[in-house]
């Protein structure tokens, strides 16, 4: 009898143990999560443990990259901006200007007499508000009113009784989305010191930034077609035909030459008029290097016209609100255009004779 009991005993621990050994074993047909790569390998609790990796001991994560700004902005010249979306994105109309102190930016504070700098292609009616925000579709350019480098009078503020120049410094446009997103920063650009402040000075600084390439050429004044703003067209230069087979490139240190000439503080006289009947013309075809958060390079082509016999200097650049015409009289500096384009031109008979 004490046998049979015993033999009982170990029998039904036997089954007990042979119970366990199957419970903790997977079912038929599946695979260990970690044998195979897919799915959580539960925690002891039942709960699901965290993916592979993503614990002290697994291995890096890979960051998400941050999608691409959707709104990109081009210096078309100091003060002027042209804003393009890759989606259509809406904007607070109001944006701002800072200038770089030190190692930090500087909102600069009552634009416009406190209206401030806005993104608006035409200046709103005095004490009209303009919309909050404003949309940008795809493949659309928005080009607002440029800066002028004023405080007061810096956008659309015609009159003022105390400006002041904002310059020298670096600056920068910022903008924001209406959504609340991050701010949208635009390229640096610099801007010079008083002595070009005026409407025209400040616009013929500008024809010298990031100037790569100049291209020079004969201009003939019969059968000039001119409107008040001439358009870019094929054979001509701010309206004025050019001769035929005349062109030709400045070469080694003269488009710095160029350069240095437009931006002569005491190179031009633009309060003079003169009643004088032009005759001896040439122009200028002026390459640009534009700044832009955009990728690829963009540039810029702006048209300029020189008349040797009453020393006038005509220019046009840039399309829409920020299209700028600008005219003056270059009389101080005119020895130095003869010399410059007696080098580009040695061999046009007019042009040798000048002097």
């Amino acid at each position: 009898m004490r046998r049979n009991g015993l033999v009982l005993v170990l029998v039904l621990g036997l089954s007990v143990l042979a119970g366990a050994c199957v419970k903790d074993r997977p079912s038929s047909g599946s695979t260990s999560a970690a044998a195979s790569g897919s799915g959580n390998p539960s925690a002891p609790d039942g709960t699901a443990a965290p993916p592979a990796g993503s614990g002290p001991t697994g291995a890096p994560s890979v960051a998400v990259a941050a999608p691409a700004p959707s709104v990109n902005v081009t210096v078309l010249a100091p003060g002027h901006f042209a804003i393009e979306a890759t989606r259509e994105t809406s904007l607070t109309t109001n944006a701002r200007l800072e200038r770089k102190n030190g190692t930090g930016w500087q909102a600069l504070e009552n634009l416009d007499l406190g209206t401030g700098y806005r993104l608006v292609e035409a200046c709103p009616p005095r004490d009209t508000a303009a919309p909050r925000c404003v949309t940008i579709a795809p493949g659309k350019t928005l080009r607002p009113v440029p800066w002028q480098g004023l405080g007061c009078s810096a956008q659309c503020n015609a009159t003022c009784r105390a400006n002041a120049w904002e310059g020298p410094g670096t600056f920068r446009l910022v903008m924001s989305p209406c959504d609340g997103g991050a701010a949208i920063e635009g390229p640096t650009f610099e801007l010079p010191d008083a002595t070009f402040a005026g409407r025209e000075a400040f616009a013929r600084w500008g024809l010298a930034a990031g100037l790569t390439r100049v291209a020079i050429v004969r201009l003939v004044l019969e059968g000039a077609a001119r409107d008040d703003v001439p358009r870019p067209a094929n054979g001509r230069i701010f309206g004025y035909t050019t001769v035929p087979a005349s062109e030709r490139r400045l070469v080694g240190t003269d488009v710095e030459a160029l350069a240095a000439l437009l931006r002569a503080p005491k190179g031009f006289d633009d309060r003079i008029q003169k009643r004088c009947a032009m005759k001896t013309m040439v122009g200028f075809r002026l390459e640009r290097s534009l700044a832009s958060t955009s990728p690829g390079a963009h540039t810029e082509t702006t048209e300029m016209a020189i008349d040797f016999t009453c020393a006038k200097l005509f220019a046009v650049r840039g399309e829409g609100a920020a299209r700028t015409v600008t005219a003056t009289h270059f009389d101080p500096s005119r020895p130095a255009f003869v010399e410059l384009v007696k080098r580009a031109l040695p061999d046009d008979p007019e042009i040798t004779k000048l002097r």
